[in-house]
């Protein structure tokens, strides 16, 4: 690995299943500082009983890799400074993003089940919604750019449809936080506040 990359992990664990996104990352804020090789990899674990008496009661069971996917050098999100969350389990139903693309995946195979791209900028953060009918997506805001000169907010149904996609703060502005609920409301903050 070169100097200045840092392996980034993100793992989901819901019950039986845990699903991680790995990839090699830049410590800047820009998309120019991401490493050539990111080497993505998304792989499953489930846990595995291995003794029927005390790992069963408490748990203690360990995790077994069912499979792994290997995604090769994709444009990631650079610099965690505001975190990353790429993964996200909704009754035993896995959801990852990697590079500018969400999709779900198949438990048994690691194949997509569908994917769909959210923008010209790799997500950093996806999250469920309160009622969990869909996932809130955040692409990376430096140059993010819609047709439609729409936000880099959006909100994907679990079926790979857009919902909703946010609208700018203003016209020559982007959110560049990662969305949070504030009771049932959504919000983010733009470069202007």
């Amino acid at each position: 690995m070169a100097t200045g990359v840092a392996r980034y992990v993100d793992r989901c664990t819901n019950g039986s299943l845990s699903i991680e996104v790995a990839f090699n990352g830049g410590a800047a804020i820009t998309l120019s500082d991401n490493p050539r090789e990111t080497n993505v990899t998304v792989r499953l674990l489930r846990r595995a009983n291995v003794h029927w008496g005390l790992s069963r009661w408490i748990g203690l069971s360990r995790w077994v890799e069912q499979w792994t996917q290997e995604y090769g050098d994709l444009l990631m999100p650079s610099g965690a400074w505001l975190g990353i969350k790429l993964c996200e389990i909704i009754s035993s139903r896995l959801f990852v993003a990697v590079g500018s693309e969400l999709s779900e995946i198949d438990a048994e195979s690691g194949k997509a089940i569908w994917t769909l791209s959210t923008g010209n900028t790799p997500i950093s953060w996806i999250m469920k919604s309160r009622d969990e009918s869909s996932l809130i997506v955040f692409n990376d805001d430096y140059k993010f750019e819609h047709d439609d000169q729409l936000s880099n907010i959006a909100s994907v149904a679990l079926d790979g449809v857009e919902k909703w996609r946010a609208p700018l703060p203003f016209s020559d502005d982007t959110f560049a936080n990662r969305p949070v609920f504030d009771g049932a409301v959504l919000k983010s903050s733009s470069w202007r506040g």
